[in-house]
């Protein structure tokens, strides 16, 4: 939904923002947040196995990983690169300043497209598909994921390394130059400093799945307005619509990594949200959502190439966002799926292999 805003022109996409920041809709405003929603989520679902009865050795971990990231990825990336060369790319004067520079000018170099494949995580090399720049972050922390599992045995030493890199990465990003933390960087120094400061929100997710047990007893044992106001601060920290200084542009992704716990713990420990979550559409979107993830913005920009001219922009968007349900559905049942079972192969075939 944030997406589909941008491609409105300048005055109409301020106004939604403006309109939505006194809505409950704000959420769907910050596109920011559902990035360090994604990775608290990350932190908190990868932590399960490893907080079992049976620990998960690193290699077949590392394996199942780069299958489920990384195979759907580079068919993304296929995809994207491939709509970009059929498309007609003619500007379409009806849409905004940020849908017609989005793609990059032809010619398409091959360098370019290596770099996306090679998941560099700069500007340069997420061009073709801009959201899949967090991506670069999430392999590269899913790498180190056993160490800060390790490190998690202590909450406490868990938190202070946490805080520790995020504010020692702050400040090195803009002793850098790349102080803006809502842009993709251009160097590859800053993609790593910015990996290092997204490590606190895996980090919090891997406390909220260690402590789940005690968290969710917590919260059956609020009085009803102490939940109400539990829903109520987790949503507000995470639309960050408190204060808009430096002080917050850089440091109130805490506020939304805080508040993203904060949902995910709710959601668990809720019965009726977690049944509302697990059945029709909901579970479906769930399911589709990274395929959904890594396609809809190519898919924007070609539905906008090719019909924003002669449909209008509104038309534009609901086109896009219906193609991009039905490709993500085939994305994850033709891609993310193999993907998956190819993963589970590969393990139980090397275990097959050192049992021989």
């Amino acid at each position: 939904m944030f997406h589909c805003c941008w491609i409105y022109p300048q005055a109409v996409r301020e106004h939604i923002f403006f309109l939505a920041k006194f809505t409950p809709f704000a959420i769907f405003t910050n596109g920011h947040a559902a990035v360090i929603i994604f990775f608290v989520l990350s932190g908190y679902v990868l932590s399960l196995p490893f907080f079992g009865n049976r620990p998960v050795p690193f290699k077949q971990y590392l394996v199942k990983r780069f299958c489920r990231i990384y195979l759907p990825f580079a068919a993304a990336v296929c995809v994207s690169t491939l709509l970009w060369l059929i498309s007609s790319r003619v500007p379409v004067s009806t849409l905004s300043a940020w849908f017609q520079g989005n793609w990059p000018p032809p010619p398409l170099e091959w360098r370019r497209i290596l770099s996306h494949f090679l998941m560099e995580g700069t500007n340069y090399a997420t061009h073709l598909d801009g959201p899949i720049w967090s991506l670069t972050h999430e392999i590269r922390i899913s790498i180190m994921f056993p160490a800060l599992i390790f490190i998690s045995r202590k909450s406490a030493r868990a938190i202070a390394l946490g805080l520790f890199l995020f504010f020692a990465s702050t400040v090195l990003l803009e002793l850098c130059g790349d102080g803006n933390i809502n842009v993709i960087p251009d160097s590859s120094l800053a993609t790593w400093l910015l990996t290092l400061r997204y490590v606190p929100f895996f980090l919090m997710g891997i406390l909220v799945s260690k402590h789940s047990a005690m968290l969710g007893s917590t919260i059956r044992k609020m009085p009803w307005w102490l939940y109400g106001l539990f829903w109520a601060c987790s949503y507000a920290a995470i639309c960050k619509h408190i204060r808009s200084d430096w002080v917050l542009a850089h440091f109130g992704d805490l506020f939304i990594a805080l508040g993203s716990a904060g949902l995910i713990v709710l959601c668990l420990h809720s019965p009726r949200v977690s049944h509302f979550l697990e059945k029709g559409p909901a579970q479906w979107l769930g399911q589709v959502s990274y395929s959904l993830y890594l396609i809809h913005v190519p898919i924007m920009l070609f539905v906008g190439y090719q019909f924003g001219a002669a449909v209008g922009v509104t038309a534009t968007v609901a086109i896009a966002i219906a193609t991009s349900l039905v490709i993500a559905q085939f994305m994850f049942q033709f891609v993310e799926q193999p993907s998956i079972a190819f993963g589970k192969w590969l393990v139980s075939r090397s275990a097959s292999a050192r049992v021989a």
